[in-house]
């Protein structure tokens, strides 16, 4: 049962981070504090590791892109 809601869990964050990306992208601060808004402020870096390695995985399944490059400091934007 904990094996599967994990997996649940960890599709719904995904779901939520590809929700907020948008045309114009967004950084890992800006997909953070939109998908962790009510988080202890001492959980942030923690939340920001968990959103990029959500973008890693969504860049090298090729519905993301990432600008200029795949690091922590890129601007993010879904595929169409």
């Amino acid at each position: 049962m904990r094996i599967a809601w994990l997996i649940a869990h960890r599709r719904r964050r995904e779901t939520q981070i590809l929700g907020t990306l948008t045309s114009v992208g967004q950084t890992v601060d800006q997909i953070t504090l939109a998908v962790y808004k009510d988080v202890s402020p001492a959980l942030i870096p923690a939340a920001k590791r968990n959103v990029f390695a959500h973008l890693v995985d969504l860049q090298q399944r090729g519905q993301i892109t990432a600008h200029p490059d795949l690091q922590s400091d890129a601007v993010f934007t879904a595929k169409n």
